[in-house]
């Protein structure tokens, strides 16, 4: 479902796609690490599809490592 929306060029809503998996699965997504795995599988898919640049890939992962220096677990 997702794949298929970075394909098609529409906007991609991680948060939804989380909700619909745990329909599916409860408890499905709990951590961060784990969130940020479903973003940057969807990111990788967008890169190798042209749809985004390396750089805008890069700059997602700064900041997200600047995110996850501030979480407290």
């Amino acid at each position: 479902m997702c794949l298929m929306t970075v394909a098609n060029t529409r906007p991609i809503d991680i948060h939804s796609i989380v909700c619909s998996l745990r329909r599916c699965r409860a408890l499905a997504v709990q951590s961060f690490d784990q969130y940020l795995s479903l973003y940057k599988l969807v990111l990788q898919f967008a890169q190798q599809n042209g749809c985004i640049s390396a750089e805008e890939v890069e700059n997602f992962y700064h900041i997200m490592q600047a995110a996850r220096t501030n979480i407290s677990y």
